[in-house]
């Protein structure tokens, strides 16, 4: 083949990659500069809807981050046709008043959900029994009274590789921060930092840090008994509802290099009753983590927390939503809700919030089916030198056999050819 053959194969292919990959877009309060109401209310407030969208020729993914106190923070993910608009009717989101939807999309989403941190508090495990148990004295994190700081915005989004992160985090909570990572990304791959989750490329990675929160001179956090532990309550809806039960289920490698010290995987698996052309595999969305958090910067084994979660509750379509922003997601839709608890740190764990004041767990929340595990390199050459090399040497070792086999039967054989012809003669 000649060097311009291979020129024009690599350019083509280039060129090829260039029309159908991926392009991400960001914006803050979309349609903004439309309404007055909105342009008066971002003079007055460090709130923020997030809009971050992912184009290629055929569809688009839209991924819509709450950073408004009036709402728990929430996102919503949906797929549209390509061509589909997005925006929002301010005049209707800030009207607080009376319930109108606000969110327009000229399209019916082909599949979509929902995901909020409903609650975020602390309770006093006075029992040490390691799970949130009704009664005990809790320090509740407010989300109307939630004061969000300016949004760090990325620099550059015109890369089609490129990750887009939203930081939001409140200016003071309890003298401490709670704080929210989002990265999207144009294609599949690992997150570098710890616990190093697996994403695709319609996925996002969200972190949740929670820093430097005293609780000492709250109420319910005095005397002797002071043993605080952080828990959240989720909740999930997916458009178009389930066909089938919905569970948290665990998933264990052999392989611990990327988290070190741990080997499962949890992950929620959300299927989809509507009648659509998809291939049998693929699920409306999913939820995953590594069931634990970390209680310092420094993320090594000795710094983490077990991530205990509860059953999956199932709600229906009579049940109460209590934001917004989901609720106008859903207007006058079929859907599904799911809620679910997380606890940080297990009935056997004495590492107290109070001890590091530290806390920060990573999940990953995308749309079709979760991405599977790989073995790490290091994995996989181990499991190549441990079971290769004894199938090589017994290879080996039974080919140097029938070598000798053949060897001496072709000696034998002339020897015997030998002792014949001095017979004969």
């Amino acid at each position: 083949m000649s060097i311009q053959m291979i020129a024009l194969l690599l350019y083509l292919l280039i060129v090829f990659n260039a029309i159908n990959c991926r392009q991400l877009s960001y914006v803050q309060n979309p349609d903004c500069d439309e309404y007055n109401s909105c342009k008066q209310w971002t003079n007055k407030t460090t709130d923020k809807l997030i809009d971050i969208t992912y184009k290629d020729t055929k569809d688009s993914i839209h991924y819509l981050w709450s950073s408004v106190s009036s709402l728990s923070p929430t996102l919503l993910i949906f797929k549209t046709t390509h061509n589909t608009t997005v925006g929002i009717n301010w005049d209707s989101f800030l009207d607080k008043n009376k319930f109108k939807p606000f969110l327009n999309i000229n399209s019916e989403p082909l599949f979509g959900l929902g995901f909020q941190f409903n609650r975020l508090f602390f309770f006093n495990d006075i029992s040490q029994s390691g799970h949130y148990i009704e009664g005990d004295p809790i320090a509740e994190i407010n989300w109307n009274q939630f004061n969000w700081s300016q949004v760090v915005t990325p620099k550059d989004v015109k890369d089609s590789m490129s990750v887009i992160s939203a930081n939001a985090d409140n200016c003071k909570i309890f003298n401490g921060t709670v704080s929210f990572n989002l990265r999207v990304r144009s294609s599949d791959g690992r997150n570098d930092e710890l616990p190093q989750l697996t994403y695709t490329e319609s996925s996002v990675s969200l972190d949740l840090n929670v820093i430097d929160v005293d609780l000492k001179n709250h109420k319910n956090f005095t005397g002797d008994k002071y043993f605080p532990r952080l828990m959240a309550s989720i909740s999930v809806v997916t458009l178009n509802g389930t066909k089938s039960a919905t569970k948290l289920s665990k998933t264990t490698t052999i392989d611990d290099e990327y988290t070190p010290g741990v080997f499962d995987r949890i992950h929620l698996d959300l299927d989809s009753t509507k009648d659509r052309k998809l291939d049998q595999n693929e699920r409306q969305g999913f939820i995953q983590w590594k069931p634990i958090a970390y209680n310092n910067d420094e993320k090594i084994i000795a710094n983490t927390l077990d991530v205990i979660a509860s059953d999956v509750q199932k709600g229906n379509n009579n049940s109460k939503i209590d934001n917004r922003l989901i609720e106008t997601f859903v207007y006058n839709k079929d859907f599904s809700l799911f809620e679910f608890n997380l606890t940080f740190g297990a009935n056997d764990d004495t590492s107290y919030y109070d001890k590091s004041k530290y806390n920060s767990y990573s999940l990953v929340i995308g749309l079709g089916s979760a991405p599977e595990e790989s073995l790490s390199l290091l994995v996989q050459m181990i499991i190549l030198v441990g079971f290769g090399l004894p199938v090589l040497v017994m290879i080996g070792s039974s080919a140097y056999l029938i070598y000798r086999r053949i060897k001496k039967r072709k000696i034998d054989n002339l020897l015997l050819n030998q002792s014949t012809d001095n017979i004969n003669q």
